[in-house]
């Protein structure tokens, strides 16, 4: 199989900055550009876009579900900026 990664996720999102808050502040995934529209996170190998609606050249409305893989001595680091947010898992090891 040719395929080794995702290379890009849009995710249409009604509030842009209270989602840059938590992929960027929470997830501490780094801002790579943005303007008033859309920001473009970047990964690894990879990049997530969020943008409002409409306003993109992508118009599916992103995924139902998606991850992010971390590292083993970071996991505990990215749950702690999230105190109380019942929404990070440990997948296989």
């Amino acid at each position: 199989m040719g395929i080794i990664g995702i290379e890009e996720i849009f995710l249409d999102v009604k509030d842009l900055a209270q989602s840059v808050s938590f992929y960027n502040e929470i997830i501490g995934v780094p801002i790579a550009k943005q303007d008033k529209q859309r920001v473009y996170l970047q990964l690894e190998q990879s990049h997530v876009v969020l943008q409002l609606p409409g306003s993109g050249r992508h118009r599916g409305g992103g995924p139902m579900h998606f991850a992010f893989t971390v590292t083993e001595d970071t996991f505990d680091e990215v749950v702690a900026r999230a105190v109380g947010a019942q929404i990070f898992t440990r997948g296989p090891m």
